[in-house]
Parts: C-alpha cells; structure tokens; sequence
C-alpha cells in the first residue's frame, strides 16, 4: 500500500482501523517528494522532518491529519515565505494565515512550500524566482496558473492536497 496514492478519505478510514499512522503516511509521501520533486518542481521548499502539530484526536469532529501542500503566498510560521519572489528571500512571517491556522488546528502535515508565479502574477508558474513548475504528467508541459506549484504538487501524489 502506498499512501501518497490515495485520497483524503481513504486515508482517514485507514487512520481509524489504525492500519496507518499519520507519521507514516507522512514519511510516505516526503519519500514520494524526495523520488520526484527534481523533476517536478512543485515545491520551493519541501519539509525536512515530519511536524505534528497537535490536532483533535482521529475520528472525532474536525481532525484531519493529512499531507498539504501550501502556497508560497500563505504566511506560515516558520517558513520563509517569499511569494516566488527574491525581493522577499528571507522573510519568515511573524503569524499563519487563518487558513493556515485551521490547517494546523486540524492536525493538518505540512509537505512542503509551493512553487508559485512571482507574487502570482502570471499563468503558467515559470515566472518563480526558483524556476518553473512542471506538469507532472507530461514534463514538457507546465501545469498551468499561478498556482502551479500546488497542482504539481497533488498530481504527482506529492501531497494528498494543497492550497493554491
């Protein structure tokens, strides 16, 4: 079973019947990031080690401990956040999005840090400071929008889903 292949749902009903934890699907699909990223590119800057935030417990309301992959655009506490931009190299927000918030209040493991046009500014995901973005079907191809880096990133099972 390789779970970077499956859906949201299906890992929630393997979390339940215990016949996966979340650091494993995790470890999964950073193994997956590691595997194919270098040709991909769909994100600038991808986890390092797996980080838990505490969530509600599986089953019950509201947890959701799957992998993500977020934006380059989304302020996320240490992460440097640079909108595919060098004018923001270095910048690490002092706050999370509130969408980034919930994600965590969910329990929800971050992947990675997407690629994205320079300050979304584009539809193609090539004009990134850090290279462009490849559509991981067909590697000739981009994957198309500002938010290419969180397409790639879900169509290459590099991220169960993204936000983009």
């Amino acid at each position: 079973m390789s779970p970077h292949r499956l859906t949201a749902h299906e890992i929630l009903d393997l979390f339940k019947s215990s016949e996966v934890t979340p650091q494993e699907v995790f470890e999964d699909v950073l193994a997956r990031v590691k595997a194919v990223d270098d040709k991909v590119h769909a994100y600038i800057r991808p986890a390092q080690k797996p980080s838990f935030a505490a969530g509600p417990a599986i089953g019950g309301a509201g947890a959701f401990p799957i992998p993500i992959g977020i934006k380059d655009n989304l302020c996320t506490i240490g992460e440097e956040i640079t909108c595919g931009s060098r004018i923001l190299k270095g910048f690490r927000p002092p706050y999370d999005a509130a969408v980034v918030e919930k994600v965590r209040r969910c329990g929800g493991l971050i992947v990675g840090i997407a690629n994205m046009d320079e300050f979304a500014f584009g539809s193609s995901t090539e004009s990134s400071c850090y290279g462009p973005t490849f559509n991981p079907w067909d590697l000739s191809r981009v994957p198309g929008g500002s938010s290419g880096g969180s397409a790639a990133c879900v169509a290459a099972d590099e991220a169960v889903w993204a936000l983009g």
